[in-house]
């Protein structure tokens, strides 16, 4: 049995299925173990041990490498090669893709998310290749376009070495769109200057602790710089937007921008203002900034009316850069990139002033009319004092 899962996992489906003689599971460490007569082996991070395995007494399991020097299985091969034509002719066709296991090239590794902000985390890229995947519209009234994803959605790094269009699917979320065809679909909403301020409050707030890992922002043409010495809701000094490469400028806040997105990320974002981030302002709209818009609405499409997918616009984004023959070649400046989530260690007194949000200030007049209370306070209770010492001494 095949399970895809860690080993907690595996020992539940052999717990429930007392038939089965060997489970392979595909995360965790390298070792074997038993629940009754079944054995648990795992092939490790990305298939280190995968290979052939001999199974002697219950204290005897050897694992065999899987080496240049085992022929193909001409049977297998066929098969393989024959779902490589399926997918091709059934799903990468409609989208002018084709199976091929160099499509692309990585020189360096680009890692999952992590707590702390690597510079060479593959969100970047991914919200990239979404801000990438929109066409402008005669009547957008700015042109820089912003991407988001969310580390759940990531799921898979970008490994040193070729990528297939295998591995490019494997990079964002899964499921089925509208279409009902495999991959999850973008949507587009216009997103206010202002608000995209407070969505990267959220950000530098909420999402950035340990508890809410899995919900953490990855943009592509935005970038912000925080304090995180600042109050709650009140971290970012400033947003900066770009339509080229690294050429950024104060976000405008009256302008309404085309944000790109997943219906997922979509959803949970309005969950998270209408409850732990309540006390600031997002709102998405639609086009002709249509409060409510459908969604049907919002679902990016090619000119051909295809609904463009994740994984879709992952694999064109590669398109963008330079080629080795027909092998498109990861652009190095996502290995050192620059940070797009800045921290700022030293205080400006009129940027502070200038970016306060109202519950900041409502904050900071909380604490001034605390200040004032325990000050007034105080000053009754020495006068308290003052008057009991007085009457002692007219009484003597």
């Amino acid at each position: 049995c095949l399970a895809h899962g860690d080993e907690a996992f595996a020992q539940e489906v052999a717990e429930k299925n007392k038939d089965i003689q060997i489970v392979i599971y595909s995360d965790g460490v390298a070792k074997d173990s038993y629940v009754d007569n079944t054995l648990l082996v795992s092939t490790n991070d990305y298939g280190e041990t995968l290979g052939l395995i001999e199974i002697g007494d219950r204290n005897s399991v050897q694992h065999i490498a899987v080496s240049e020097t085992y022929g193909e299985n001409e049977e297998i091969v066929n098969q393989i090669q024959s779902y490589k034509k399926s997918v091709s002719d059934t799903i990468l066709r409609r989208y002018g893709l084709s199976y091929k296991e160099n499509y692309a090239r990585a020189d360096f590794n680009m890692v999952l998310p992590a707590l702390e902000d690597k510079r060479s985390e593959v969100g970047y890229f991914i919200a990239d290749a979404f801000k990438e995947a929109y066409v402008l519209r005669e009547d957008d009234e700015v042109k820089d376009v912003i991407g988001i994803v969310d580390a759940e959605g990531i799921t898979a790094p970008i490994m040193n070495g070729n990528l297939s269009i295998n591995d490019i699917f494997r990079l964002s979320a899964k499921g089925k769109g509208e279409d009902d065809l495999v991959g999850t679909s973008l949507i587009r909403v216009y997103v206010k200057g202002s608000d995209l301020r407070n969505l990267c409050e959220l950000d530098a707030t909420l999402l950035s602790d340990e508890e809410h890992q899995k919900d953490k922002l990855y943009f592509g043409g935005m970038k912000y710089k925080y304090n995180d010495e600042g109050v709650a809701w009140n971290k970012v000094e400033e947003v900066y937007t770009s339509v080229t490469v690294d050429y950024y400028t104060i976000i405008n806040d009256r302008r309404y921008y085309p944000v790109v997105m997943s219906e997922r990320v979509y959803h949970k974002l309005n969950q998270y203002f209408q409850n732990e981030a309540k006390a600031l302002s997002f709102h998405a709209y639609g086009l002709d900034q249509d409060p409510e818009p459908e969604m049907r609405t919002l679902i990016m499409r090619n000119n051909d009316g295809t609904i463009i997918k994740e994984w879709v616009a992952i694999a064109k984004y590669f398109s963008l850069f330079e080629r080795d023959g027909s092998t498109y070649i990861l652009s190095r400046n996502y290995e050192n990139m620059a940070p797009r989530k800045e921290i700022d260690h030293s205080f400006n007194m009129l940027r502070f002033l200038r970016n306060v949000r109202r519950v900041a200030w409502e904050r900071y007049f909380g604490y001034i009319l605390m200040a004032i209370g325990g000050l007034v306070a105080l000053k009754v209770i020495v006068w308290g004092i003052n008057k009991m010492r007085n009457k002692q001494k007219a009484e003597k």
